[in-house]
Order: C-alpha cells, then sequence, then structure tokens
C-alpha cells in the first residue's frame, strides 16, 4: 500500500476554511482536483450576500427550479417505469453493463417532474427567480444528477439478496442511498404573517401560496386566526397532497387558556369596572369578554350546565372554584381520529376534503385547545425553504394567546405586517406591531420588517382624474397618459369587443392603481421609519382579488391583473429570505450525504487486509475519539456552567437588593397618578397610556436600575457563548483531524481517510447549525429577562398582583390599589424570582444544545466505526466472499464513479460562480 502524505493536525478544520471532501482512490489518478468548496460557516456571521449584484445567469425561473430538483407528485399520475430508465436493471446486471441513468437525461431522456400540486390559481412557472447563488441553475443541476444517482444505487442494490438482509452492511447503505434521493433541507426560514382582522392575512397566505382557500378566511371581519398555522413543503415521507399536524395544548397550559379566558370573560362584570376606564378602554375590555366568552362556549358546547351565569359567579372563592369543573370537563373532550400522544395528524387528497378536516377542529369546538397546526404541501414558495406562519391578531387575543404569539414571533426570521392599504399610513395595528417586534431588542431587527397593504384594486376611478390634477408633480400621471387610456377605451367600445373593453379598462385603472400604490409605499415609510431606528421599511402594496383574476374574461386581462396584483414580486421577495441557508444545506446535501454514501461504497468494494497487510490502525481508536469528543462536551457543559454563573447569576444575585429597592422607588413616582389613571395602569397589566399620561411600561421602569448592569453583561455573555461554540466545533474538527493523521500514518486506505473527512464536514456543519438556535434561545431569554413586555419574566410575575389591584372598587379602592402592589414590592422577592427563571432557562438551553450535539457525535463516530469495522473486521469480509455480488457492486461504484464526475462538473462550477459573486 503506497504511502500518503500526512495530514496536518492544523489543516482543514476552521470552520471557514476547510477543502474539499475528495473522493479518493475511487475517482481516476487523472481526475484533477476540485477548487475548495463553500464551507458551512456559523450562520450568525455570515455576510449576506448582495443578491441583486450578482451575475448569476441565464434567468432561473420556477419551472427549471423545479425540472432541476423533482419530486414526485402526490397526485395519482401514471409514472414511467424503472426499467424504461434504466434498461431493465435486473437482467442487465448479469452482464455488468449497467447505463448511465445520467448519461440517459443528457440524450433527451428525462425522470419524472414534480408538477406543482397543482397551480389553482394561476401558472408560476415562468417567474423568474432572484439572482441569489441558492438559484444558480448549476448547483441545481448538479442536485438533480445527485438525486438521480441516489435512485439509481438504491434501485440497483435493492435486486441484490444481501442488500436485502437488515443484518448486512451493504442493506445500510441502501437504506442511506433511499433517504438521500430527494434534498430535503431543515434549514427554513419563518415568515410570520400578522395583522387585525379582516387585513386580508388568510387571503395573502393563498395567493403566496397558489392554492385558493388553503388558509381560512372569516366573513364579516369575524376573528378566524386563534392559533398559529405553519405553512411548510410536503416531505418526501407524505403521501397524500395535503398533511396535518396539530399540537394540542399540555394540561399545565389548559389551564392557563382556562384561567385567562375566564379572567377575561369575567372582566367585564367587575365592581368599579367604569372607575378609570374611558370609553375606549371599557369598549375593549367588553370585547375581550365576548370573544372569551365565545371561545368558552366553543370549547364546552356539549356541556349544557356551563352557562354565563355559572361562569361569572361573584360568590368568594368562585374563580377557582369554576376553574377546577373546566379542567375537568376539558379531560372528558372527545378529540377526532388520528390524536395520538397530544397530536392530531389527518391527511387529504384535495383542497376540499383538506378544508373539511381543518375545519373539524372548528366544528368540534376544539380549535382554542390547539398550540399550533403544521400543514404540508407543495407550493413553489415553500419548496424554498420559506415557511409561512399565519398568526393570530396582537389585537384579537387574550394573554395566554398573546403570549404565545409573541414567543413564536421571536422564532421568525421576518415579519410581514398586513393592514389594508386605505387606513395603512395611521393604522395603529401596524404601529403596535413595529413596536412589539422592535420591543424585543434582537440587533436588526429593524431590517426584517415588511409592510404588506392588501386591497390595491380598491381606488375610486370615478374621481381618480381629479384628485391626480392635486398630487405633487413628482408622483402626478401624464395627463397625456391618461388621455391615451381613456382614447383606447372609446375605441374598445366601437369594436364591440368585450375582452377588449375588459383589458383597456384595466389598463386604465393600471396608471391610477400604481401611481396610489407608490405614493402608499411612500407615506407608510415616512409614519413608521421613526420606530425602526430609521430604517426604510421594505413596503409591498398587494391585490389579492386581482391575482385570482376570477373577474376577468380574456387570458390578457388576467395576465394584466396578476402582474399590477403585487403578489409575484412580493413573492420573489420571499424566495430570498431562505437562499442563504438553502445555499449552505446544498452543499452539505452535495459533499456529505451523496459524496459519503459514494465513499461508503466504494469502501464496501475494497479488498479484504490481510494479517500481514492489515493498517496499524484498531477499532478502538474510534472509541477513543468518541470517548475525546464526549469528553469535550462535558468540559464544555461545565465551562458553560460556570460563565453562566460568572456573568448573569452571580451578578443578578448580587445586584437583586439594589434592584428591589429601585423598584420600589420607581413604585413610589406613580403615587402622583390621578386615580382613575393609576387604575388604568393596573387594568392593563402596567402597560398604558392616558391624554394625562404618555405611554409608559411600569414593568420595564422597574427593571432599569438592574438593566444597567445586566444589559451590558447579556451582551458579553453572549459573545462568550459564540465563541465557546466556535471553539468547541473547532476541537472536534481538530480531533478528527488527528485521527486522519494517524490513520495517514498506518497507511491506510485513501478512501477510509476520505470517509472520516466527510464526517469532518458533517460535525462542523451540524454544530454550527445547533450553535445558531442556542444562541437564539440565549437572545431570547435575555429580552425576557430585560423587557418588559407580555413575554417578560417581571410582566408575568407582576400579573397576578395586577389583578389583585383590578379587585378592589367602590370607597377607598385607590389606596387599596396602591397598598396592594407597595406590598408585593416590598416583599423583595421579585429579582430572586427571575433569577431563578433565567438559571432555569439557561439551564434547559445549554441542556437542549449538549444533547443534540451528542448525538451528532455518537452518529460521526457511529459512522467512522462502520467504515473501519468494513475494512478490518472479518464480518465484513465475509459479505465480499460471493465474487457475483461483489462485481455488481463494484460495476455499481465504477458507475458511481462516472455520474460524480459529471455532478462534480457542474458543483465545481456553481462554486466558481458563487465564489466571484459574493
Amino acid at each position: 500500500m503506497s504511502s500518503q502524505p500526512v495530514e496536518s493536525v492544523e489543516e482543514d478544520y476552521q470552520p471557514n476554511s476547510s477543502s474539499a471532501v475528495e473522493i479518493g482512490a475511487i475517482l481516476a489518478p487523472s481526475t484533477p482536483p476540485r477548487p475548495p468548496p463553500v464551507d458551512t460557516p456559523p450562520e450568525s456571521v455570515t455576510r449576506p450576500l448582495a443578491y441583486r449584484e450578482t451575475s448569476l445567469a441565464p434567468p432561473f425561473t420556477v419551472g427549471d427550479f423545479y425540472n432541476a430538483t423533482p419530486r414526485s407528485s402526490p397526485m395519482p399520475r401514471a409514472r414511467m417505469p424503472i426499467d424504461a430508465r434504466y434498461d431493465n436493471i435486473t437482467a442487465r446486471l448479469g452482464a455488468v453493463r449497467i447505463r448511465s441513468s445520467l448519461a440517459a437525461e443528457e440524450q433527451g431522456e428525462t425522470r419524472d417532474r414534480d408538477d406543482l400540486t397543482p397551480p389553482l390559481i394561476v401558472p408560476v412557472r415562468e417567474e423568474l427567480l432572484p439572482q441569489a447563488p441558492f438559484y444558480d441553475g448549476k448547483l441545481h443541476r448538479a442536485i438533480r444528477k445527485a438525486q438521480t444517482m441516489m435512485t439509481n444505487i438504491a434501485e440497483q442494490l435493492a435486486v441484490l439478496e444481501l442488500a436485502r438482509d437488515p443484518q448486512s452492511r451493504l442493506f445500510a447503505l441502501r437504506q442511506q442511498a433511499l433517504a438521500s434521493q430527494e434534498f430535503e433541507s431543515d434549514a427554513v426560514r419563518i415568515i410570520g404573517i400578522v395583522g387585525e382582522s379582516a387585513a386580508g392575512k388568510s387571503s395573502l397566505i393563498n395567493s403566496l401560496l397558489d392554492h385558493p382557500e388553503v388558509a381560512r378566511t372569516g366573513d364579516n371581519g369575524s376573528t378566524v386566526t386563534t392559533y398559529i398555522t405553519e405553512y411548510r413543503y410536503r416531505k418526501s415521507h407524505h403521501d397524500a397532497a395535503f398533511t396535518i399536524e396539530a399540537d394540542i395544548l399540555t394540561p399545565d397550559e389548559v389551564k392557563v387558556e382556562l384561567k385567562e379566558l375566564l379572567y377575561d370573560y369575567r372582566s367585564a362584570f367587575r365592581d368599579g369596572l367604569r372607575d378609570g376606564t374611558n370609553s375606549a378602554e371599557y369598549d375593549e375590555i367588553i370585547r375581550r369578554s365576548d370573544l372569551a366568552l365565545s371561545t368558552l362556549r366553543s370549547i364546552f358546547s356539549a356541556f349544557p350546565e356551563v352557562t354565563g351565569d355559572f361562569l361569572r359567579d361573584t360568590a368568594p372563592e368562585a374563580f377557582e372554584a369554576i376553574l377546577g369543573p373546566l379542567r375537568t370537563l376539558v379531560s372528558s373532550l372527545k378529540w377526532p381520529d388520528g390524536t395520538n400522544d397530544g397530536r392530531w395528524v389527518a391527511t387529504a387528497d384535495s383542497a376540499d376534503e383538506y378544508r373539511g378536516e381543518i375545519g373539524r377542529l372548528s366544528h368540534e369546538g376544539l380549535f382554542p385547545l390547539i398550540k399550533i397546526v403544521r400543514v404540508y404541501l407543495n407550493a413553489v414558495i415553500l419548496k424554498t425553504g420559506v415557511v409561512l406562519a399565519d398568526m393570530p391578531g396582537l389585537g384579537d387575543t387574550n394573554l395566554a394567546w398573546l403570549q404565545a404569539t409573541k414567543r413564536y414571533l421571536d422564532k421568525c426570521d421576518r415579519v410581514f405586517i398586513v393592514n389594508r392599504i386605505v387606513r395603512a399610513a395611521t393604522s395603529s395595528t401596524i404601529q403596535d406591531a413595529i413596536k412589539t417586534w422592535m420591543r424585543q431588542g434582537r440587533v436588526g431587527r429593524e431590517e426584517t420588517i415588511t409592510v404588506v397593504c392588501t386591497g390595491s384594486e380598491d381606488i375610486d376611478l370615478r374621481n381618480a382624474e381629479e384628485r391626480n390634477l392635486r398630487m405633487p408633480e413628482a408622483v402626478a400621471i401624464n395627463a397625456e397618459h391618461i388621455r391615451d387610456a381613456r382614447d383606447a377605451i372609446g375605441r374598445a367600445e366601437e369594436s364591440n369587443s368585450l375582452g377588449a373593453v375588459e383589458e383597456a379598462r384595466l389598463r386604465y385603472a393600471k396608471l391610477f392603481i400604481e401611481a396610489r400604490n407608490a405614493s402608499i409605499e411612500q407615506d407608510v415609510t415616512n409614519s413608521y421609519t421613526s420606530l425602526t431606528n430609521h430604517h426604510d421599511l421594505k413596503v409591498f402594496c398587494v391585490s389579492n382579488k386581482y391575482y385570482s383574476g376570477t373577474q376577468f374574461t380574456t387570458n390578457n386581462a388576467k395576465d394584466i391583473a396578476r402582474s399590477l396584483s403585487g403578489i409575484p414580486k412580493l413573492r420573489e421577495f420571499c424566495y430570498e429570505v431562505a437562499a442563504d441557508a438553502q445555499l449552505h444545506a446544498a452543499f452539505h446535501y452535495l459533499d456529505v450525504k451523496c459524496l459519503g454514501l459514494l465513499q461508503q461504497l466504494g469502501l464496501w468494494t475494497q479488498p479484504t487486509e490481510t494479517e500481514t497487510d492489515r493498517p496499524h490502525i484498531s477499532p478502538e481508536s474510534v472509541g477513543e475519539l468518541r470517548n475525546d469528543l464526549q469528553e469535550r462536551l462535558e468540559a464544555f457543559s461545565t465551562a458553560m456552567d460556570t460563565v453562566s454563573d460568572d456573568y448573569i447569576l452571580h451578578c443578578m444575585r448580587e445586584n437583586n437588593r439594589q434592584a428591589e429597592w429601585y423598584a420600589q422607588k420607581e413604585s413610589r413616582t406613580w403615587d402622583s397618578y390621578h386615580s382613575n389613571t393609576y387604575a388604568a395602569f393596573c387594568k392593563f397589566n402596567g402597560i398604558h397610556e392616558t391624554k394625562a399620561q404618555p405611554f409608559t411600561n411600569w414593568n420595564k421602569n422597574m427593571l432599569a436600575r438592574m438593566n444597567r448592569t445586566m444589559i451590558p453583561r447579556w451582551t458579553t455573555f453572549d459573545t462568550r457563548v459564540e465563541k465557546e461554540c466556535t471553539l468547541l466545533a473547532t476541537d472536534t474538527r481538530s480531533r478528527i483531524t488527528e485521527l486522519i493523521r494517524r490513520l495517514q500514518l498506518a497507511n491506510v486506505s485513501q478512501v477510509f481517510v476520505d470517509t472520516v473527512r466527510t464526517q469532518r464536514r458533517n460535525i462542523g456543519y451540524r454544530l454550527h447549525r445547533e450553535a445558531m438556535t442556542l444562541q437564539r434561545n440565549i437572545s431570547s431569554t435575555s429580552e425576557d429577562a430585560t423587557s418588559g413586555d407580555a413575554t417578560s419574566f417581571i410582566y408575568i410575575l407582576m400579573v397576578p398582583t395586577y389583578r389583585l389591584c383590578n379587585l378592589h372598587s367602590g370607597k377607598g379602592s385607590d389606596q387599596a390599589r396602591r397598598s396592594t402592589l407597595q406590598d408585593r414590592l416590598s416583599r423583595r422577592t421579585l429579582f430572586e424570582s427571575i433569577r431563578r427563571e433565567v438559571r432555569t432557562q439557561l439551564e434547559a438551553h445549554f441542556g437542549a444544545y449538549l444533547k443534540r450535539a451528542r448525538q451528532h457525535v455518537d452518529e460521526v463516530c457511529n459512522a467512522v466505526e462502520q467504515s473501519m469495522q468494513t475494512v478490518l473486521l472479518a464480518e465484513a469480509g465475509t459479505e465480499r466472499t460471493s465474487p457475483e455480488v461483489l462485481e455488481r457492486v463494484t460495476a455499481l461504484v465504477a458507475e458511481g464513479k462516472r455520474e460524480w464526475e459529471l455532478v462534480e462538473a457542474d458543483s465545481r462550477r456553481a462554486r466558481q460562480t458563487i465564489s466571484s459573486t459574493s
């Protein structure tokens, strides 16, 4: 066995500078080396790509995207027989003359295409995708060829009896090939869609998905969205067109939900409700009470004893006396078939069937007890790695729903705030949503806000020309253009062609709609830019009605309306949201999943080492690596415990006394409030504003002293965690590099070395993904510890006190409220409770990170161990004793080598293009 250059310990373990995984002895010696691939850096420090400045060509359409990475359609249709694509594999394997499936494609034969399912509103295949590196045609051609290669390997292994034996290594490799037939990335990006009732949220989602009525729309402005609904791309194991998963609230969550509903309903009947409550505030309390009663009636519709009178019993201790029976009744509710372990699952093969299934949650009154619903379906926008999340309106929910919505918002990578165009520039909904989003405090949040104004077709054309005369010259429509459009209508009417008249009138309307859209976009930007740190908002004006085009008769008119709708432009914007993450996932799929499998197959065909030729390397080396990596994880765990205590927990404990003193001092400044104002702030949990008192957040103000110390420490802590995660990933790769060096010194097969290199890339990618999740979770905890909004620790701790204050009415109630609040703060337990909650959450975050990291380490070590067993152990040699099987697998590897060269050629060109544009 020839000697190899020994790999440096320092080589190829840095997260941002790794050379390509080589195919080694599988490839012919004359194969030129590949340039370094785009490795996967920590996503938290990845520089955003200037999509619009790239020179990727030619333009990549939606149709190209689907054809490049096809997926079997969930809709029933005829499929091309396997033997037609592979020239009867079973018969021809005997002669070891396996035809290249990729070569067949080069000659014009194509594998099954992934039809859209189906494009029910308008076809979108001709829409251009953005000039982002992920949408480079060469990259997707490489992915497509790799998918075909994986399918080819799986199907050819299936004819071998040994590969059907679950105890054999070939069986495991066949399963791996089956799992790699599809490029399915979990590197998704979530777009949260929020807005008030009747703003057009659900219709917008239907338009973006290009499916009518998938998202349920309301009638007469009624509230429909009471839980979060995620729309995700259908996975390969989903056999139906639609798969629905609904997570049910846990018993503890049900208790909180019922408690909030009961509190909201009973709030309308409190004594002294009018004290300190203006008309708008009173109306809001009554609206929430009515909503709560309606919800409770839906849940308990089968129980006639649950009446309004029963729920509002004002006897002492009545609240808990009512809550107990309600919890008992909830436990007896019957969930639909398909419910198991807190999750309901259903499937549907058509949109009508889907609506029937999802409607069962509403018809049976179970929707308030749903935490989140995930709908898996085929849609262009979802295939790009985007998840659309339909969310309850921030003003349409009780406290439990509001907290769940805000916590979910923190997971979102971008938020769309939806509002009707006619009041977009002055919308309190947009203001509140932006404030809520910005108060979370994450750096760069202002860049993730998008305002979507719906109903752009809603324009008064009768007075449009008169209004245009009063418009500033910069935005006014040229009078000649208006005259030409009017003349075109006249000519169309003279032709007696209804289609021509329709198109001419639509072009006339287009002038004013586009002008109004431009004006609204500018007005919205000017109105809210101060709320976003003076960062320009992304604003889109859309028409769901025009996008559907149902009111138009000719195809030309429908095309004009669709373009005018703004939906294609907004959808193109969405395509960019997940492009960066999907790019890294694509290279991981090629360089780890596909190439790794081919390497493993090549290793299986290597001749069994004799005792004299066997390398001086033992299976214990992998065990040593596993133990070394697990010890490194334990050291990381210990280090994080120390860092958490030094930077956060100890500091909070040392500052608790001063923080409690300051909170009491701050609360005394509220003594100057008028009694009605004080009562109003208690009713709204310390966050309110009146004519006499500007917007004030009591909860956040009480944190001011603690935050002066802790906010800088949270920033330093976050940086330290990022550094430790990067060091862990670097050390992990370094230890695998050390194993590679030892393997090279032991003169093992180059194929074996390459399989270990592949796993080194794998663990680097996995750990960086986990680090991103950890950092986001820590950021969320720091926000909850330092802010005063509805998800903050101090808010949750203070709500019971505010509610006690609200129970006081009549003479002396003002002093009673103030005394109740002061009594709570005088106990001096508030900040210690916050510290304990911070500790609990940090322990949970690090625990989850370490659990997944250990799983990834085990997976990598298992893969390396299996490779070593293939080389060293007699069991693997036994599998290769059949000359016929060995000959067939060797032929399969040779075929895979030729196919991979085609994959690699496209992948190399894609990397070069991306490198030159980024």
